[in-house]
């Protein structure tokens, strides 16, 4: 049955724009493979990498969410052992961007000349 030995913690808070980067690794006989899923509403999961590092880049407020490590290995013909990890993500504040632009002001006064 695969073991995983090393995962991310439960928890990880990212910055909007930040490289959030998520490694898991498992020990097993046979040797076991690694796969990122997303978890989604209801629990379905959507496959977002495979291996022992998961990078988003860049990332968003729409990836923020619950991540699963899956570490998994076939005994005989039909067998299937599987053990998980999750990963909680969350986004928050904005992100930095160029000071924002400056305009000048200028007042303009107008000189009336009263003819008389």
């Amino acid at each position: 049955e695969p073991t995983i030995v090393h995962q991310p913690p439960a928890r990880i808070d990212a910055t909007l724009g930040e490289k959030v980067h998520m490694k898991c690794d498992a020990d097993g006989r046979p040797s076991p493979a690694l796969c990122w899923s997303r978890i989604g509403y209801g629990g379905s999961l959507t496959a977002v990498g495979s291996g022992q590092e998961l990078i988003l880049d860049n990332i968003l407020y729409q990836e923020a969410g619950n991540y699963r490590c899956v570490a998994h290995n076939r005994l005989g013909l039909e067998e299937r052992r599987v053990q998980t990890h999750d990963v909680q993500v969350v986004v928050t504040g904005t992100k930095s961007t160029d000071p924002p632009l400056s305009f000048p002001f200028q007042a303009h006064q107008h000189d009336q000349r009263l003819l008389g």
